[in-house]
């Protein structure tokens, strides 16, 4: 399943609650794989706004490696500890 659902460069946005199925869907045009950005270098300020007006807690995209956002420092801590990073 993991091979049909997560195939190459994916992004991933996390809810809690409800979504607001109103979100205009061109929200959604944009990719930040990590086949075209790093987040530690900089976060692109369409990203965070995209992020920010969705409601999203968490946001993930791979490819080249791992982009990760959240909104809880605790959850980047489990995430870099998961990884070994922490």
């Amino acid at each position: 399943m993991r091979e049909t659902l997560f195939a190459g460069f994916d992004e991933m946005y996390v809810f809690e609650g409800d979504l607001d199925l109103a979100i205009d869907p061109t929200i959604w045009k944009h990719q930040y794989t990590s086949d075209r950005i790093f987040l530690r270098d900089a976060v692109p300020a369409e990203l965070l706004a995209t992020f920010q007006a969705s409601g999203a807690v968490r946001y993930a995209s791979d490819g080249s490696g791992l982009n990760v956002l959240a909104r809880q420092g605790e959850d980047l801590n489990s995430i870099a500890a998961v990884f070994g990073r922490a």
